[in-house]
């Protein structure tokens, strides 16, 4: 048995040295490398190379010269390129058993490219720059992942450090995208509590609160949030105290008690006094002068408040309120009762939506939670039109918006100025009214601070309902329930040049019509606002100078009347009366009525459509296809020229119709296309005026 187990440690002992023999790598030219004979295995290497580039073995031997630090010209990245090489080689030979007895295993050369891109990877860390880590992921594919895991952390770092923005929206994408990235979190989020406190807002406090890893910052976050509640109006902060338990804060918390229990008292003075800064007790202060107010006495509202000064040395709406009432009173007003009406009659939703005058932006207040409230109140936010008539997700005005009220929005003609109504700024009392510029005319996200507009026109009681006039001349708000209209100054009144067009939509039995009018870019074939009729069929739209509109009906009960108004070439402002006749659908199919297809557009004496018809076309298309009609598609001319051209223009703009109406999904079988020429006028030929409307394509149900 002894003999036995002796034979067998013999026979294990030869198989364990074979195999481990077997393991080294013999390629060529080792020894030399081995040896520190570089320029020999260079040349060497080289040499065999340009006789045999597709030898693994040979570019594994290139990739460990170039790998070896002692080689003058050592290059990780010539190093990897012949290893990778290598790799490749090795994977597509079918027969490896000769490479395999070299020692060439998929493990050897995958450990030799692994030690390659460490080295590349700490080149590029001595570097210290983006691009050597982009570099790095460009160059070394076959790095292994948590080398190229460490390059990749390493450039987004540098990616967020270069494209920095102090938004919390955006240092919140980059958390969400970035989590495992331990060091880029630890930046992001020191530079979250920076921006916090550059401008606190609730989310971002809360953030900064929950992963704050030091009592000192956790501390600091609590009275950013304690100040937010401040500014919200809060009285007691029994809840805060619970949500943000802290040891600290002995004296905050006192106050806190004290300005719950004057609250509750009632005592307007002691409030105003003693919960100075706190929003309650400017809203005292307004409670102080509310008489004063009332009879106009500002001077002795404005000294009365300069009594309390002291104790609202840091409240900007204290100064903005010593400012609306020491402005001297204008001189020039003109204001008048335009009628007395109650607040219900105003109470519908148009008075909390604006659209601008090209129809492209819509700002409306909404009761949804601003991303600095403690509770949801009436917020300002925007819409805009996209290039398919759709109006896009809500965006809030974080510029305008409070923790209060923000209501009654109204954007002035010339599209700078917004009008608004709010209980959040310097107010008077309760709800007044402010102004606010744009700043930024490419954009929406930049305004001015809002401004009171002034102590003639807000009270201690509510003004709401500011809208301006379509000219942008007259403005006219309720105050306390009363409606009030006021002529602006020159100075204050829109310079845009504007066209109001009014009228009356009526059926073919002359009966007023309620239905909607869209408008429309003719040149852009964009949807650019909507008008409604009122029960008696009237309509005004406000357009602005400079373009191509056209209208059309929108009343699934009716064919889709169109028209065109060319204010391209119009400076001034004007009025213009358009009455719009429109057909009900049943009576086109049974008495056979003729519609003119109004924004059609040829240029003279030729059939080819131009781009502007394509709205009109794409329409009349939806309407057939609907439908399933049959229809004539009639041409028609003025009585200028030859019969026979006329006659021919009229059939080929007709054909060219049918042409883009079949384009359009139209079967060819339902219609039928007849020129008249000059025969069939439907005004006179003896003037400009005439002649235009007898130029014309009709269609009309068979």
């Amino acid at each position: 048995m002894n003999k036995n187990f002796i034979l067998f440690f013999t026979f294990y002992m030869v198989f364990i040295c074979f195999n481990t023999k077997a393991q080294e790598v013999f390629f060529p030219f080792k020894n030399l490398i081995k040896e520190k004979n570089f320029e020999q295995a260079e040349a060497s290497i080289n040499a065999a190379l340009a006789s045999t580039p597709e030898d693994c073995a040979l570019n594994y031997a290139a990739g460990d010269l170039y790998s070896d630090k002692s080689f003058s010209r050592f290059s990780p990245q010539k190093a990897y390129s012949y290893l990778k090489i290598a790799k490749n080689i090795y994977d597509n030979t079918k027969d490896k058993s000769k490479l395999l007895k070299s020692g060439l295993s998929a493990t050897n050369i995958n450990k030799k490219i692994s030690i390659v891109t460490e080295y590349a990877l700490s080149e590029a860390e001595k570097s210290g720059s983006q691009s050597s880590y982009k570099e790095f992921l460009e160059i070394y594919d076959l790095a292994p992942q948590s080398q190229k895991q460490t390059a990749k952390y390493k450039n987004d770092i540098f990616t967020f450090q270069k494209n920095y923005t102090a938004d919390w929206n955006y240092l919140k994408k980059y958390i969400n995208e970035n989590f495992e990235n331990k060091e880029l979190i630890s930046i992001i989020q020191d530079s979250i509590y920076q921006t916090a406190k550059r401008k606190p807002e609730i989310e971002i406090i809360k953030y900064c609160y929950k992963t704050s890893k030091t009592t000192e910052l956790r501390d600091s976050c609590v009275l950013m949030m304690h100040k937010i509640y401040e500014n919200c109006g809060v009285y007691n902060f029994d809840e805060f105290w619970k949500k943000y338990p802290s040891a600290g804060f002995k004296e905050l918390k006192e106050k806190d008690a004290l300005v719950k229990e004057i609250f509750l008292s009632g005592n307007k003075f002691s409030l105003a006094l003693q919960a100075a800064p706190y929003r309650v007790s400017y809203n005292a202060l307004l409670d102080l002068i509310k008489t004063r107010i009332k009879s106009k006495d500002y001077e002795g509202a404005l000294y009365k408040i300069n009594s309390f000064k002291n104790y609202f040395l840091c409240n900007e709406d204290f100064l903005k309120l010593q400012n609306v009432l020491s402005t001297p009173e204008r001189k020039d007003l003109n204001i008048s009762i335009a009628e007395e009406n109650s607040k219900n009659e105003f109470q519908s939703s148009f008075i909390d939506t604006t659209y601008s005058f090209d129809g492209s932006v819509m700002i409306i207040s909404q009761k949804k939670l601003s991303e600095n409230e403690i509770s949801p109140s009436k917020n300002l936010f925007i819409y805009f039109l996209d290039e398919k008539g759709n109006f896009s997700t809500p965006k809030e005005i974080k510029a305008l918006n409070t923790a209060f009220n923000e209501t009654s929005p109204s954007l002035s003609p010339d599209m700078q100025t917004l009008y608004f109504c709010s209980d959040g700024y310097n107010t008077l009392g309760k709800r007044d009214i402010f102004y606010s510029k744009r700043l930024d005319k490419n954009s929406w996200d930049k305004w001015s601070e809002p401004k009171n507009i002034g102590k003639e026109f807000n009270t201690p009681e509510d003004e709401s309902f500011f809208k301006l006039s379509y000219d942008g001349n007259q403005a006219f708000f309720l105050s306390n329930g009363k409606l009030f209209r006021y002529v602006l100054r020159s100075q204050e009144a829109s310079n845009i040049s504007l066209a109001i067009i009014s009228g009356k939509v009526l059926d073919n039995h002359k009966s007023p019509v309620k239905a909607n009018i869209c408008l429309e870019n003719l040149e852009t074939h964009q949807i650019i606002g909507q008008v409604s009729t009122n029960k008696d069929g009237f309509y005004t739209a406000v357009l602005p100078l400079g373009t191509n509109y056209g209208f059309f009906i929108s009343d699934n009960r009716y064919f889709p009347v169109s028209n065109n108004l060319d204010l391209s070439g119009k400076t001034s402002s004007i009025k213009i009366e358009k009455n719009i006749e429109v057909i009900k659908i049943s009576e086109l199919a049974v008495r056979g009525i003729p519609i003119v297809l109004n924004n059609l557009f040829f240029n003279t004496g030729d059939a080819q459509l131009l781009p502007t018809s394509v709205s009109e076309l794409e329409r009349v298309s939806r309407f057939l296809n609907t439908g399933n009609f049959k229809v004539e598609i009639s041409g028609h001319t003025d009585n200028q020229g030859s019969d026979a051209d006329n006659l021919k223009l009229s059939q080929e703009r007709a054909e060219a119709v049918k042409k883009y109406l079949i384009k359009l999904g139209c079967k060819p079988q339902m219609l039928k296309t007849v020129g008249y020429g000059k025969t069939r006028p439907m005004d006179t030929n003896e003037t400009a005026e005439g002649r235009q409307k007898n130029r014309r394509v009709e269609i009309k149900i068979l």
